[in-house]
C-alpha cells in the first residue's frame, strides 16, 4: 500500500516537473532589464509575486531589443508598481512581437511604454497616476483589449511613428474610469497615416477634474477607414468622439453624453455617422465644422443639448443627412451662410446651404430644414 502511494506520490511529482519544463516560461521576481545588444532574450516571461519599486528613473521591467526578439509577459495575477519617476513601469523598444496580460500595473507615471513591433495588452488593471495608461508610439499592429485602465493622462494611447508606419490597431472592450484627460486618443502623422483602425466596445468616463482642452472621450486623428462603434463615452468636457483630419471613416452605435460637443467631426470626408444616441451635452449633439465635407448622418437621435441637436457650420458643405430624430436641444445663433436654416434641434450654417435631407428627417423646424 505504501509503495503504491509512493508510486503514485512520484507520478504527481514527475508529471508537475515535466508541465513545468514543457511550459519553459521564465520567472521574473524583481527588477529587471534585457539587452538585445548582449543576446537573444526572446522568451514567455512570468511574474511570480508583486514587483515594486519606492523611487528613481528607471522603469520595473525593461526589454532594449534589436527589432528580432517575441517576448509574452505573463503578469500572472500580480501587481508591478513603481511609485518614483520612471517614464514607465513596463517598458519596451524595437521587439519584433510583445504580449503583456493578465495584471496589475501600478505607476505615478505611464504604466506601459511600448515602442515599435507587433502588441498586444490584455486583461490588465492599469493605474498611472500623472501621465498615459497605455502607450504605444509607433507599432506595426496594436491590440488592446478587456483591460481597465485610471490615468491622469491619455487612458490608451497609440500614435505613429515617421519611421514606423502602423498597419492596423484594435482597441476593444476596455474599461476606462477616472480619466484625467484623453480616453482613447489613436493619432496618426500626415506622412504615416493609419490605414484599418476599430474602436469598439469600449466604456470611458472622465474623472471630473477641471476642463482641459485635452479632455476628449475618442479622439481619431488623420487616420483612413477606422470603425469607432459601439462605445459608451460620458462626462468629457470638450468633446465625447472627436474625429479630425480623416476620411472614410464610420462612427455607428455609440452612446454619448454629458461632454461638450457630443460627436465632433472636423476636415473630415466620406464619414458615415449613423445609429448614435447623443445626449445632455453642454454644447451640440453633433457638429460638423473646419470644412467637414461629403458625410452622411442617419439615423441618430440628439436629445437634451444645450446647443443644437445636429449643427453643420459654415463651410461644410454637401453633407447628406436623414432619418434622424433632434428632441429638447437648446439652440444657439444660428447665423452662417445665406440663406438660413435654423431651429434649436437644427443648425445649417453650410454655405449656399448645399447639405441635403429630401425632408426625411424627424426635426421640428421650417420644410427646408
Amino acid at each position: 500500500m505504501r509503495q503504491t502511494q509512493r508510486l503514485v506520490l512520484l507520478c504527481c511529482v514527475l508529471t508537475f516537473a515535466t508541465a513545468q519544463a514543457e511550459e519553459g516560461r521564465i520567472p521574473i521576481f524583481e527588477p529587471v532589464e534585457f539587452d538585445g545588444a548582449t543576446g537573444d532574450f526572446s522568451g514567455r516571461y512570468v511574474l511570480t509575486r508583486d514587483i515594486t519599486v519606492a523611487s528613481g528613473f528607471d522603469p520595473v521591467i525593461r526589454f532594449n531589443g534589436t527589432g528580432t526578439e517575441t517576448v509574452d509577459l505573463d503578469l500572472n495575477g500580480f501587481r508591478v508598481t513603481h511609485d518614483g519617476t520612471a517614464n514607465s513601469v513596463i517598458f519596451a523598444d524595437d521587439l519584433r512581437s510583445l504580449t503583456v496580460r493578465n495584471g496589475f500595473v501600478s505607476a505615478a507615471g505611464s504604466g506601459l511604454f511600448v515602442i515599435g513591433g507587433n502588441c498586444i495588452v490584455e486583461q490588465l488593471i492599469v493605474e498611472a497616476g500623472s501621465a498615459h495608461g497605455v502607450w504605444l508610439n509607433g507599432p506595426w499592429t496594436a491590440v488592446v483589449r478587456d483591460n481597465v485602465v485610471i490615468a491622469g493622462g491619455y487612458a490608451i494611447f497609440v500614435e505613429s511613428n515617421a519611421g514606423r508606419p502602423v498597419k492596423s490597431a484594435r482597441i476593444e472592450d476596455n474599461m476606462l474610469t477616472d480619466v484625467g484627460h484623453t480616453g482613447i486618443f489613436v493619432l496618426s502623422y500626415q506622412d504615416s497615416p493609419f490605414k484599418s483602425v476599430t474602436i469598439r466596445g469600449n466604456t470611458a468616463k472622465h474623472d471630473g477634474s477641471p476642463p482641459d482642452i485635452q479632455d476628449y472621450g475618442i479622439r481619431v486623428t488623420h487616420v483612413e477607414g477606422a470603425s469607432v462603434r459601439e462605445n459608451s463615452i460620458a462626462n468629457f468636457p470638450r468633446v465625447g468622439i472627436d474625429i479630425f483630419g480623416s476620411s472614410g471613416n464610420a462612427v455607428t452605435g455609440n452612446v454619448v453624453r454629458e461632454c461638450g460637443d457630443g460627436i465632433s467631426i472636423r476636415s473630415t470626408s466620406g464619414a458615415l455617422v449613423a445609429d448614435n444616441v447623443v445626449s445632455d451635452n453642454t454644447d451640440d449633439g453633433i457638429q460638423f465644422s473646419q470644412t467637414a465635407t461629403r458625410n452622411v448622418v442617419e439615423r441618430n437621435v440628439m436629445i437634451n443639448n444645450e446647443r443644437y441637436g445636429l449643427y453643420f457650420e459654415s463651410g461644410s458643405d454637401d453633407n447628406t443627412f436623414g432619418r434622424n430624430t433632434a428632441r429638447g436641444n437648446g439652440g444657439g445663433s444660428c447665423t452662417f451662410g445665406t440663406p438660413i436654416c435654423g431651429t434649436p434641434d437644427f443648425c445649417d450654417g453650410g454655405t449656399n446651404i448645399n447639405n441635403t435631407s429630401f425632408g426625411d428627417n424627424l426635426v421640428p423646424g421650417p420644410p427646408t430644414c
